[in-house]
């Protein structure tokens, strides 16, 4: 009877202890930006679901904002958060202050679209003297953005852009397949337009932005070892194909 009660006792103190190291720990700020279908707001998008999932399964307790681009990078660059995602190394001119997770979760791919009724396009020499739309504070190879022959117009939406081509001011549009798709639904026009759905005219890393500070190296490897957890498990594939949501 000794023995089990000392045997209750020290299972009891270990769950005190341990629930009591999670309650205080930290909480991780994370900040990110709208992107459609990725992060709708700061509870809903694969995104999203994603660093709730890599929370979960690190024990550690995260908080979620939403800013517009120049916001976050601005806010993130003064230490004022722990986490920016999706990052990519085209968003900062310096990563001195910059950890990137070893692990990636994303390879950004950006596909030209045009109207069916010109030639697809799916490599930037191609693009050369023609004008190429783009949206404003959207992160685009760097490789693309410093070609000085592609007459490149910004403007602030993808839906923009989306008439923008229609009404013949642009020969193109470069945008990640699902956003541009999502554009050309939301001004009526997908059935309009054609690219190449095998080639991408870019990609890029995308990482977790870890804030380099005393706390940083730590929280790299929980969020790394957490994410590769995930996709070892499986929950990480259902999670980006949008199989399982809402956690």
């Amino acid at each position: 009877m000794i023995n089990k009660l000392r045997l209750f006792l020290a299972l009891t103190l270990c769950s005190v202890s341990v629930f009591a190291e999670h309650e205080s720990a930290e909480t991780v700020r994370v900040l990110t930006y709208p992107i459609p279908l990725m992060v709708e707001s700061e509870s809903k998008g694969v995104f999203i679901d994603l660093i709730n999932a890599i929370g979960n399964e690190a024990n550690i307790p995260i908080s979620i904002e939403v800013k517009n681009p120049p916001r976050a990078l601005r806010a993130f660059s003064a230490g004022e958060y722990h986490v920016l995602m999706p990052a990519l190394d085209t968003l900062f001119t310096d990563m001195q202050h910059v950890l990137r997770s070893e692990e990636l979760f994303y390879i950004k791919r950006d596909f030209v679209f045009t109207l069916k009724n010109k030639p697809v396009i799916d490599r930037i020499e191609q693009l050369r003297g023609l004008r190429v739309g783009l949206t404003s504070a959207y992160p685009y190879a760097r490789e693309l953005l410093d070609d000085a022959d592609i007459d490149l117009v910004f403007v602030d939406t993808d839906e923009q852009n989306a008439m923008l081509l229609k009404k013949g001011r642009i020969d193109a549009f470069i945008v990640e397949e699902s956003s541009g798709i999502q554009a050309f639904r939301n001004t009526g026009l997908i059935g309009e337009v054609h690219y190449s759905r095998s080639t991408s005219i870019s990609q890029q890393d995308v990482y977790f932005a870890i804030y380099n500070d005393e706390r940083g190296a730590k929280l790299e490897r929980q969020i790394s070892q957490a994410l590769a957890r995930l996709k070892r498990s499986g929950l990480f594939e259902q999670i980006m194909t949008g199989t399982k949501t809402g956690l």
